[in-house]
Order: C-alpha cells, then sequence, then structure tokens
C-alpha cells in the first residue's frame, strides 16, 4: 500500500471518527457545568464584607459571561439550541442577589452556589445567566449561630428555673419540716426548785421607840395596821392617836400625813376616830378605814383631807351602809372596794363611784356557820383566785370566800371556833397578806406570833416572835395587829403592844 493510500484511509477513519462523535453527542443528554461562588474570607467589619463579596461576585460574573459565550460558540458550531430550565433561580443581580444590610455580625459569611445552565432541546433558544442562590445555606449559617446562642440562653434559663424551684422547694420544706420537728419533740421536764421562804427570826426597830408611847413624831401609839410603797416608805395608823404616820426609809421620826398632830379624834374630813386599815394606790394616795367615824375616807397624796367614798359618817344596820368599816382592800382592775362591816359581820362591796354597797359575803348573822362571818376584822381581795380572804376574829380562823359563792372554805385556824398555838391553829387573828404565790401571812395575836401558810396547806410555821410568849426584845412581839410585805417579801410587823414596827429580813 503507498503512501498516499494510507494517509487518505486515515484521514477517512478520522473523520468518521469525528462523524460518530458528533452523531453521538447529538443524541447525548444535556450537559451540566456547575460554577460554585464561595465568599471571601471572614472578616470582623461588615463593610469590609460587604466590598469583598461584591468584588468576589462581581468576578464570578464576568467569568460566567465567559463560560456562557464559550457555551454559545460550542451551541453554534454544533448547531445545538439550548434553553434554560428554570428552578425557581434568579438572574445574579448585584443588587438584589444579596441583601448585605441583613448582616450586621462578624459572622461567617454565607456560601453561594451558582448552578449553571442546564441544555435541553428547545425550538426558542434563549440565553440566560441564571444562577441557583443558595439561600437555605445563608439563612442556615446565620439561623445556625442564633439558634446556638437562643438555646444556651434557654439552656442557662432553664438552669436558672431549676436552681431556683430546687432552693424554694428546701425553703419550704425548712419551714415546714423544722417548726414540725420543734413542735413534736419531746421537751425535757423542766424542774423548778421550790421557792424557800425564810426570815431571820430576829427583827429590827424601824419605826416608834420599843415600850414608849406618845404624840411625838418619834413615838408611836398602838400602831394598828401598815401599808408599804415602792421606796419602802411606811404607812401607819396609830389607833389610839387618830392619825396616819408615814415613816420614810431609815428615818428615826415621822411625819403626819392624816389627822391631828397632837392625837386628837373628830368626825370632819381633816379628822380621824380609831383609824384601822390603810391602803395606797400606785399614786400613794390613802383609803383609810375610818373606823370610830363609820367611814372610808380617801385622802389624796399630799392633801390635809379626805372625801368619804364609803359609809355616812353614823352606824348603820342598813343593807347598803356598814356600821363599823374595820377592814378595806380594793380591787384595782375595777375600783372595786371591799369593806370588812365589823359590827353586822359581812363584807360590802362598792364599785367605782358608787354611793351604796351590795352584800357579797356573809350578812347571814353572826356565826360560825360556813356562809356566815364572825366579827370580820380584815377582808384582801386576790385577783388570781377572785376571791376574798376574811379573818374571823373571834372564830379564830380565816377564810376564803370566792366571788358569787354562799360559804366559805377554811384556810387556817378551826371551823369550831377552837383557839390554841398549835401549827394548825390561831387565837385572835387580827389581820392578813397574800404574797404574789397566794401563801397566807397571818398575825395570831393573841399568841404573840407571825403564822406563814403555805397556799392549799392548813398547818403553819412560825416565821416571828415566839408562840404564846410575849416579850421587847428582838425575837418576842406583844400583840401584832398588824403587817405588811415589800417587794423582796421582807417582812413587817406592828408590834402593838411595844408601840414599834419590827422589820424581819427575809434570807
Amino acid at each position: 500500500m503507498t503512501k498516499d493510500t494510507t494517509y487518505h484511509a486515515r484521514s477517512k477513519q478520522r473523520h468518521q471518527r469525528s462523524h460518530s462523535r458528533s452523531h453521538r453527542r447529538k443524541k447525548q443528554t444535556p450537559r451540566i457545568i456547575h460554577v460554585s461562588i464561595r465568599s471571601g474570607p471572614k472578616k470582623s467589619v461588615m463593610d469590609k464584607n460587604a466590598r469583598v463579596l461584591d468584588k468576589d461576585m462581581q468576578s464570578t460574573a464576568t467569568h460566567t459571561e465567559n463560560l456562557s459565550k464559550i457555551m454559545d460558540d460550542t451551541e453554534l458550531s454544533n448547531k445545538s439550541t439550548y434553553s434554560t430550565k428554570a428552578f425557581g433561580l434568579h438572574a445574579y443581580q448585584p443588587s438584589t442577589f444579596l441583601n448585605l444590610n441583613q448582616y450586621s455580625s462578624n459572622r461567617i459569611l454565607p456560601e453561594i452556589d451558582g448552578h449553571s445552565m442546564m441544555s435541553t432541546q428547545s425550538s426558542n433558544p434563549v440565553k440566560s445567566k441564571i444562577f441557583h442562590l443558595r439561600s437555605s445555606r445563608i439563612d442556615t449559617t446565620k439561623d445556625y449561630h442564633c439558634n446556638m446562642t437562643q438555646k444556651k440562653k434557654t439552656k442557662y434559663k432553664n438552669i436558672r428555673i431549676g436552681v431556683l424551684i430546687l432552693l424554694g422547694l428546701i425553703l419550704l420544706l425548712s419551714l415546714i419540716i423544722i417548726p414540725s420537728v420543734l413542735l413534736t419533740r419531746t421537751k425535757p421536764k423542766t424542774t423548778f426548785k421550790e421557792a424557800v421562804l425564810r426570815w431571820n427570826p430576829s427583827g429590827t426597830t424601824v419605826a416608834g421607840i420599843t415600850g414608849q408611847t406618845g404624840i411625838t413624831n418619834t413615838t408611836l401609839n398602838m400602831p394598828y395596821t401598815l401599808a408599804i410603797d415602792y421606796l419602802n416608805t411606811l404607812y401607819i395608823t396609830e389607833y389610839m392617836c387618830h392619825r396616819v404616820q408615814r415613816w420614810f426609809r431609815d428615818a428615826s421620826s415621822g411625819t403626819t400625813v392624816a389627822g391631828n398632830v397632837n392625837c386628837i379624834a373628830g368626825s370632819n374630813l381633816t379628822e380621824l376616830r380609831n383609824p384601822a386599815t390603810i391602803l395606797l394606790d400606785s399614786d400613794n394616795n390613802m383609803y383609810i378605814a375610818d373606823s370610830g367615824n363609820a367611814r372610808v375616807l380617801f385622802w389624796p397624796n399630799g392633801s390635809s383631807s379626805g372625801s368619804v367614798v364609803a359609809g355616812t359618817g353614823f352606824l348603820s344596820n342598813g343593807s347598803n351602809q356598814p356600821y363599823t368599816a374595820f377592814g378595806i382592800s380594793r380591787d384595782t382592775e375595777s375600783d372595786t372596794l371591799y369593806v370588812a362591816d365589823y359590827g353586822n359581820s359581812r363584807i360590802m362591796c362598792y364599785l367605782a363611784n358608787a354611793t351604796s354597797a351590795t352584800v357579797v359575803a356573809g350578812g347571814n348573822g353572826v356565826g360560825l356557820g360556813s356562809s356566815q362571818l364572825y366579827t370580820p376584822t380584815s377582808v384582801n381581795f386576790e385577783a388570781s383566785s377572785n376571791s376574798l380572804v376574811i379573818t374571823n376574829y373571834p372564830a379564830d380562823n380565816v377564810v376564803r370566800w370566792k366571788i358569787g359563792d354562799n360559804s366559805w372554805t377554811l384556810i387556817a385556824g378551826s371551823t369550831s371556833g377552837i383557839y390554841g398555838s398549835t401549827s394548825s391553829l390561831l387565837y385572835f387573828p387580827l389581820s392578813t397578806a397574800i404574797d404574789p404565790m397566794g401563801n397566807v401571812y397571818v398575825t395570831d395575836t393573841l399568841n404573840h406570833r407571825i403564822q406563814f401558810f403555805s397556799l392549799n396547806e392548813t398547818n403553819g410555821t412560825t416565821i416571828a416572835g415566839v408562840a404564846t410568849i410575849p416579850g421587847i426584845d428582838a425575837t418576842h412581839l406583844n400583840s401584832p395587829y398588824g403587817l405588811a410585805l415589800d417587794n423582796q417579801l421582807n417582812l413587817y410587823v406592828a408590834d402593838t403592844i411595844n408601840h414599834r414596827v419590827q422589820k424581819f429580813l427575809r434570807y
């Protein structure tokens, strides 16, 4: 075979292969050219990001136009028509492709993938530059970071809420459980030592002169009853001198505060006759049982005269007036005055500002019966039991009569009028005192002693004097009539026949 023949044969083969390729190219499916458009590197300033992105997009647009021209030339040369199949894509326009103002953070810029044209057989060739903006990638990038931040905030918020709820539950349980435990647990029993009340058996003279009587300010004439104020100032009624003396603590003489200084009796409002019992209110105003005048006087502190608050000044057997006002007591809460009507064997009750009284105890004639009284010489109102402690002088006993009851119960002495010097008997008791614990102190007058009766006990203890033995020394008494206690429960005794007041210290 010649050289020319070989050349022509090879040319023919190349032509056939070229024709075969062209024929196959006409039958092949459309080609897809992928173009990816990526954003520039991350920048921290938004304007710089925008400039770089715009520049990259312009370059990409230019490059895409060149590709389009190449594709157009290829189409013409192959006599093929291309059309674009729109998949909801938009032609690139810088002004509408990406709104740069919507990004205000320094996050990574979105990736943009431009999908090239897809050639198909069409009778109307159309040239277009179509790019597929992967808006989902843009939104996903932005939303991813926003959602991460939101998730963190939500997570921390949930943690905070959980912690607060836990703390609230702990606090609630504490408020419920701790008080319940404190209230339900067994409290140890606290035992208090029984108060021991003891007094020095040797007394000290604080007013008067032992065995001396007179009308001077240094002497006393049959001191009858006592009252003591918060400064331990003594107020003393002198039964036979018809006056009230005030004796300051540690003083050697007294001052007349009611009645005549020279011991002259009288019935006008500046005078007294045989004053028996005296009371003080919180302002040191005096209530005086002016027994010889059958009345009770209210004598203001510092005044030279008194006013009648009970009785008329005349002996009376009437239902609303006393015959002999001997003992008095007062309910400070209601300002009710109680009067021991010695002559009528009853206790009269005067309400505040009342001019007439009602009988609250006795009034059934003189006698030893439980519904009767026997010439009572003293009365003490006890607020804690709402009762009256009454001394029946000739009946040799001390009884308790609750307000509203019709009879009394025995505190000390005999119910049948038997006198004696044992621990359970009395001999002409004249007055009483009550301490805050309800213990009763009795002047056992003709036994020359002071008896102490614990609450609910009928056997007494001698705390001053010597039973049945009168005397003038420090350990003896002679017919004591009255007594009083200061705020330390020191005992003051009107040692009547010795014309003095003795103080027995509690220890």
